[in-house]
């Protein structure tokens, strides 16, 4: 298996994780995430639980780069997993943001510490910890 192939086989798999975030979604009235991952990680390439995200492929995933095969030994380091926010969560937090810099708001300048913020709109630990687990099964 070629090094892009293999870094496209895990973008898509990110995708189908984003995906499985994607749906559904959660009250915006409450404090801490809600699991948004209901059901177990497919294991096999199904393609119809595969999601293609636009511009989620780095542009020197192509051909033209392809160095060959890598060793499967190798750490993949500096990965980045990126989950996408409920569409509801999304829009709570981006009202959020727009009241803390309006002035006559009751939001005004009022920061969130980062602990905060991930607990209100961020995914929950136990969708984190079953991608992590997830990751780590895949080596």
């Amino acid at each position: 298996m070629t090094k892009a192939w293999k870094t496209r086989n895990i973008y898509l798999t990110l995708a189908i994780v984003l995906a499985f975030l994607s749906h559904g979604g959660t009250s915006s009235a409450q404090p801490r995430a809600l699991p948004q991952i209901n059901k177990q990680i497919d294991k096999s390439a199904n393609t119809q639980q595969t999601v293609k995200l636009t511009g989620s492929i780095h542009p020197l995933a192509q051909k033209q780069y392809d160095q060959g095969e890598m060793d499967s030994s190798q750490p993949m380091n500096n990965v980045i997993v990126l989950f996408k926010r409920p569409a509801e969560k999304e829009a709570t937090l981006q009202k959020f943001l727009n009241d803390a810099h309006t002035q006559g708001s009751s939001n005004y300048h009022k920061w969130l510490t980062p602990e905060q913020f991930g607990e209100q709109y961020g995914p929950s630990d136990a969708d984190v910890q079953k991608v992590q687990a997830w990751l780590q099964s895949k080596g």
